[in-house]
């Protein structure tokens, strides 16, 4: 679920302030990463020669672990900034008599009450559609062929490297190429909503007015 602007803002400044906030890495430092602001995997660093410690099979299973935590240390910055959050009455006051049924015509009112029925009645065709999503799979594949991600259900389950090209290839570039196709995944999962959505044009008018 998207976040809303002023929650997203402030975490964008939390990171830009202090770029480690949400990097971890193992006992060893042989993998060092962290994910952005929207959650995906942004950075990731391997030690040289990390082939010597890890097989290419506990590299994939290291880097999956390293990013949940990662993801959660950034989901408790969230919850920190949401609990800091001192509701500005003064602008609910203004937002209410803004919207006041004296502000609009009757008409106008009935139209925008329909548009909420029938965004309701859309809400269970996009409960199916989701948790039709949570058993579909997929296998993204880097260009070279050294990397590739398990997509199910919605989210990364496994990430592969190749053990046969892995020490021909420079720390530098696997790296790039994991963090690459992390990105791409995030993008395919994140049209696959968009398209879910398209097709329940009420709802989603109505989850981008909540966004506003």
């Amino acid at each position: 679920m998207t976040r809303p602007e002023p929650t997203r803002g402030r975490l964008a400044a939390l990171r830009e302030e202090d770029r480690e906030i949400w990097s971890v890495s193992d006992d060893e430092s042989v993998v060092r990463l962290s994910v952005g602001v929207d959650g995906t995997l942004e950075t990731l660093h391997l030690s040289p020669q990390w082939w010597q410690k890890l097989s290419a099979e506990e590299l994939g299973a290291l880097v999956m672990q390293l990013i949940r935590a990662s993801a959660a240390s950034r989901n408790q910055s969230i919850a920190d900034l949401e609990d800091a959050e001192i509701p500005d009455h003064a602008a609910d006051e203004t937002a209410m008599i803004s919207d006041s049924p004296t502000q609009h015509s009757r008409t106008e009112l009935t139209a925008r009450l329909q548009n909420l029925l029938t965004a309701f009645s859309e809400v269970d065709d996009y409960r199916q559609a989701v948790e039709a999503a949570t058993r579909d799979s997929a296998r993204l594949r880097s260009p070279s062929g050294n990397v590739s991600l398990e997509v199910v259900g919605g989210a990364p389950r496994s990430l592969v490297i190749d053990p046969y090209n892995v020490q021909l290839t420079s720390e530098h570039a696997l790296a790039s190429e994991i963090v690459a196709l992390f990105q791409e995944a995030s993008r395919w999962l994140g049209d696959r909503r968009e398209r879910v959505l398209e097709e329940l044009p009420e709802l989603a008018a109505v989850l981008a007015s909540v966004r506003m």
